[in-house]
């Protein structure tokens, strides 16, 4: 996940929609300016 984000990066992606809350991409994204929308399957899973 982490080289598919890195490469959306690079790529030109202003921002990033993940299928779940992972504090890595959620810091990776951030860290190079972009905006993150973490999601969740189900609402136990956002912590």
């Amino acid at each position: 996940m982490q080289r598919q984000l890195r490469d959306a990066i690079r790529a030109g992606a202003q921002f990033v929609v993940s299928p779940v809350t992972d504090a890595r991409i959620i810091e990776t994204v951030i860290r190079h300016g972009k905006v993150m929308i973490p999601g969740a399957f189900t609402p136990t899973r956002n912590h």
